[in-house]
């Protein structure tokens, strides 16, 4: 069983961490029943002292899910709204039975197909956590506790040009700590030794195996090479140059905004008539991200016409009311925001919205 005893030291559940390559190791008693999880998290910047402590001491309890009511979209969104990689499952009201995570989600959005029409550029991080290969672990662990990531690209300086050169994960950070003595140290010892294990350049410790994606990917093919390669986020390219980051919390998060709109669509009556097949699911969610009460019907015609002219039109309807706006554009960019504006002002006007 992929779980650790209440009665376990941290090091045997940083073991566990490293075999299944997760930060999250559930706790279960002799009788299988769900206690908590060890969230090895936090613990970017401990001394090796720390691994004697008992795993009761340390472990928090997660939200579950019952094996009966178990699915993976109730998962997903436990995960996005907690803040947590793993959902522990459990059989009847404690027994544990295995633990959903991050990468469990991924094989399931594969095996859905989805993101194949978005693009990873548009769900992406802008911001890159980045080291230097001459910085220390000590930097290269605080800077992932500031981003919350579980890994930094590590740069070195060229001519003038700084190029990523390899990746140091969470991961490598807790293989490194787990190789330290297991004798319980002095005080003094245990300054010296975390000093000694903080102060070593992340250079010594880089992988060069830096797998990335093109910004002008799909994220189903971003989910294919996180599983492939068993990551959870990628450095996303343009031109070989580093743009942006995406994490396996980005296309869950997405996938569970998916839902909600998805929900908010069954009680949304709209038709949309476009002519441009790719500028429908755009159109789509424009409409769904407005506040639209029940009991309106909404038509959208939206048509390209000779050109790159945009022919916009908004209809309201409900059982007593009409409201309609029209207008014309020059551009796709102008056409959306004409569609917002006519959505607006049909809103507004249907209810006489002052």
């Amino acid at each position: 069983m992929k779980h650790v005893l209440p009665s376990s030291i941290l090091r045997e559940a940083l073991s566990k961490a490293i075999d299944i390559n997760e930060a999250e190791v559930p706790v279960a008693d002799e009788n299988s029943r769900y206690l908590g999880v060890v969230d090895l998290r936090p613990l970017f910047l401990p001394s090796t002292d720390i691994l004697d402590t008992r795993v009761s001491n340390i472990m928090v309890k997660y939200p579950t899910l019952s094996e009966e009511f178990f699915s993976p979209e109730e998962a997903m969104s436990i995960m996005i709204n907690s803040g947590v990689r793993g959902v522990p499952v459990v059989r009847g009201k404690s027994v544990y039975t295995g633990m959903f995570y991050h990468r469990n989600a991924l094989e399931y959005l594969r095996d859905r197909g989805f993101g194949s029409k978005i693009k990873v550029n548009q769900v992406m991080r802008t911001v890159v956590p980045c080291v230097f290969s001459e910085d220390t672990l000590a930097k290269a662990a605080a800077v992932m506790r500031r981003y919350k990531v579980s890994r930094v690209i590590v740069t070195e300086e060229r001519r003038g040009i700084i190029k990523p050169i390899g990746v140091l994960t969470r991961t490598d950070l807790l293989r490194i700590l787990s190789k330290y003595s297991k004798d319980r140290a002095s005080y003094g010892e245990v300054v010296g030794e975390k000093y000694r294990f903080l102060s070593q350049r992340v250079r010594e410790f880089v992988s060069f195996k830096l797998i990335t994606i093109d910004y002008n990917e799909p994220i189903s093919n971003a989910i294919a090479l996180m599983l492939d390669n068993d990551v959870r986020s990628l450095p996303i390219v343009k031109n070989s140059e580093l743009i942006g980051l995406i994490a396996s919390t980005d296309i869950i998060k997405t996938y569970v905004r998916y839902l909600t709109l998805k929900e908010k669509a069954k009680r949304v009556y709209y038709k949309v008539h476009c002519n441009v097949e790719e500028l429908k699911s755009t159109i789509e969610s424009i409409i769904l991200s407005k506040r639209i009460p029940p009991g309106v019907s909404v038509d959208v015609e939206f048509y390209r016409r000779r050109g790159n002219l945009y022919e916009v039109y908004v209809r309201f309807r409900t059982f007593n009311r009409f409201v309609v706006y029209g207008d014309t554009a020059r551009g796709v960019e102008r056409a959306l925001k004409v569609l917002r504006k006519a959505i607006d002002y049909c809103r507004a006007r249907i209810f006489e919205i002052r």
